[in-house]
């Protein structure tokens, strides 16, 4: 999974108010997202094409849950010379002068000049030099994340959620309730699990916080899946979504360091679309 972005450097590429959110990606911020990484030398001419590919991918996918970063690994007197081709490729995926990955056994490992892919649960899906490679890959495990495949699939999203996006949890439960062939496998297959997911509805259904979460969560994923060419999206505005980003801050207080978690995850995603609208 990738561990974090920046380490207190600046990223490369863009001005504070284009950053995910205004601010440096974290790792926290990666929860729940699937998670393309390109690490090569940005300074190199001969690498456009290739970096060009990967804002083909952040272009297509940039309203889903979905993050595409880069990471410049040439020494540092490449940076002012990586920085100048960056802007004139206009690139818009955030590029950091250092990032860390960590293995499967939780060590920080060096990175490889190459492309990584990583699913909604930090599950390494792909390591390799094809930039179209991975963007298949990418759009799989979107696919995927939003209606998994297998009663598999459904049990490790639903799990890491739970342990880690209460609102997203919510909300994987209620859309698992309406589907109810992968309910009754469920039971079958994990009967255990299920129970455990019927007590952890209940008890989201009494907090008040899980509840307005999920809202929030929802209403941040349509509005980045928004039809940009809709009535509906036409009157979307920077003073809507601040004046939805003010009624959902008081989340970021909560007590529950998972609910004050994820609500910034949101709240970021709000901030870029209206980032965004400013273009």
């Amino acid at each position: 999974m990738v561990a974090g972005a920046g380490f207190g450097v600046e990223w490369m590429n863009v001005v504070p108010d284009s950053r995910v959110g205004g601010r440096m990606a974290s790792c926290g911020y990666l929860k729940g997202k699937v998670v393309l990484l390109d690490v090569r030398d940005y300074s190199e001419n001969a690498e456009a094409a290739l970096m060009k590919q990967i804002q083909d991918v952040w272009t297509a996918y940039k309203s889903k849950r979905f993050v595409a970063l880069g990471s410049h690994i040439g020494p540092s007197e490449t940076r002012e010379a990586a920085g100048n081709l960056i802007k004139s490729l206009h690139l818009t995926y955030s590029i950091y002068s250092e990032v860390a990955v960590k293995n499967d056994e939780g060590a920080v490992e060096d990175l490889q000049r190459g492309v990584y892919v990583f699913d909604s649960t930090g599950k390494r899906l792909y390591f390799g030099k094809d930039p179209r490679q991975a963007m298949g890959i990418v759009g799989s495990a979107i696919f995927t994340e939003s209606i998994p495949s297998s009663t598999a699939d459904w049990k490790a999203v639903l799990d890491y959620e739970i342990a880690n996006l209460p609102g997203q949890a919510y909300l994987r439960i209620r859309d698992l309730k309406n589907h109810k062939d992968v309910l009754k496998k469920l039971s079958k297959e994990y009967p255990d699990d299920v129970k455990r997911y019927a007590a952890t509805w209940r008890e989201y259904g009494g907090n008040s916080e899980v509840k307005k979460l999920a809202k929030l969560v929802e209403t941040t994923r349509l509005i980045k899946d928004r039809d940009k060419n809709s009535r509906a999206s036409k009157r979307l505005n920077a003073a809507t979504l601040e004046n939805l980003i003010r009624q959902y801050s008081v989340l970021t207080q909560s007590a529950n360091p998972f609910i004050a978690q994820e609500a910034k995850n949101s709240l970021a995603d709000l901030k870029f679309v209206k980032a965004e609208l400013g273009r």
